[in-house]
């Protein structure tokens, strides 16, 4: 008798474990949804064209130190990249992040505590490997951001789809509800304010001749320099996509644009023309709805511009979607999977690649390069990770910070 309860014990505990591995194991490359893949890879495309400005310039005076350009040509290539791409590509990153957090939690549907748990760990190792991307490489990492945010979805997961949109719809425009009520919430600080007294003079001077330990220490003083941005500015927009992309995956809305494409065409159509007309013209707008001395005119420029931002980068998205739907189209647009299946590898790549043109330690070229050509420099390095992409997952399963960061999350089941 005992030794059938001993056996009966062992199958019960082997049948638990049997079930943990199989919805906790990671996804198979083969399983794997190319027009989301082919979409990270797009958005990867679009963030390294606006950050190679960034890596070039310093948030203190990022403004100031492109609109004093000289040359029209350069200028006109800044305001355009600026306008078609800053915030267009993180809002479609973002809304692939939680279109990935379903994926994730549908895999584990029947195991809700594993789930949690699983989660719980991989948005853990994201912080920890955005908190050493800020520290060794670059200011601008957005992984710390994710990793948090990240587990507020995990605990909102199971709310009502329609509540989940309405706050989905108010963290979207949070800043705007900010600056339009700020006199109801004083003690709070300003989400678009930064104090510092640094010169543009010496962030030159810094970055461009700086040793690595002394460029560290600035890049880390101007991290927390823009603490209220990020919490108050960009971290309620990125919880509001986490969000929206979550609920797209619940709403099936990947089979149903493909199901439907001649409304979607349309559809696409309508947000891009008025995407980009907002996008391009937002001054004039906001010329004709307000008056540049009222109370409310910095809430309506943030109100108009996020709603700019939503229809480019949703008519983005659904752009790529509709053309990986041809022949010739998936065709065209396949190179972008595998750049997207390494997105967190090529992410980090860009930093290192582009930290050491521009910083003191690397080549230095900081403040001394045009927009021409460091947009050009970025479109050859994407073209490298595309072909390095595609040869590395020839031989391997995953990308190489792919590879640790999954390690990070599951432990020794990778080794099985």
């Amino acid at each position: 008798m005992n030794r059938i309860l001993s056996f009966a014990s062992k199958l019960n505990f082997m049948k638990k474990h049997i079930l943990v591995n199989l919805f906790a194991s990671p996804v198979k490359p083969a399983q794997r949804i190319d027009q989301i893949d082919i979409l990270r890879g797009f958005a990867l495309l679009g963030i390294l064209l606006v950050n190679v400005f960034g890596f070039h310039a310093s948030f203190y005076h990022f403004g100031e130190f492109y609109q004093g350009l000289e040359n029209p040509l350069q200028l006109a290539i800044y305001k355009g990249m600026v306008s078609l791409g800053s915030d267009k590509f993180i809002f479609l990153f973002s809304i692939l992040f939680g279109y990935g957090f379903w994926m994730l939690s549908e895999k584990f549907a029947k195991h809700e505590k594993d789930f949690a748990a699983f989660y719980t760990r991989r948005m853990l190792s994201l912080c920890l490997i955005g908190i050493l991307h800020i520290t060794l490489l670059w200011a601008g990492d957005i992984l710390f951001l994710y990793g948090i945010l990240g587990l507020f979805l995990l605990v909102l997961r199971k709310m009502n789809t329609r509540f989940l949109f309405v706050i989905a719809l108010l963290s979207y425009f949070f800043t705007a509800w900010f600056l339009l009520f700020k006199n109801l919430v004083p003690f709070l600080p300003d989400p678009l304010s930064t104090t510092s007294n640094i010169l543009m003079d010496e962030v030159v001077k810094i970055y461009s001749g700086g040793g690595y330990f002394d460029i560290l220490l600035f890049r880390l003083n101007e991290y927390i320099t823009f603490r209220n941005i990020n919490l108050f500015y960009y971290a309620p927009k990125i919880f509001s996509l986490f969000i929206f992309g979550y609920v797209c995956g619940r709403q099936d809305l990947l089979n149903t644009i493909n199901n439907q494409q001649p409304k979607f065409r349309f559809i696409t159509f309508v947000f891009l023309l008025a995407g980009l007309f907002i996008s391009l013209n937002i001054e004039f707008i906001l010329l004709f709805l307000s008056n540049p001395d009222s109370k409310v005119f910095a809430a309506a420029y943030i109100a108009i511009y996020e709603f700019g931002n939503g229809l480019l980068g949703f008519g983005y998205l659904l752009l790529i979607l509709i053309i990986s739907q041809t022949k010739t189209g998936y065709k065209i647009l396949s190179p972008f999977k595998y750049a997207g299946r390494m997105a967190l590898t090529n992410y980090l790549m860009q930093s290192v690649i582009f930290t050491t043109l521009f910083y003191g330690y690397g080549f230095g070229f900081f403040g001394n390069t045009n927009p021409s050509t460091f947009v050009v420099w970025a479109l050859l390095v994407f073209i490298f990770q595309l072909v390095l992409s595609k040869m590395w997952l020839s031989k391997f399963r995953y990308g190489p910070m792919e590879f640790v960061w999954r390690r990070m999350t599951y432990g020794n089941w990778l080794q099985k």
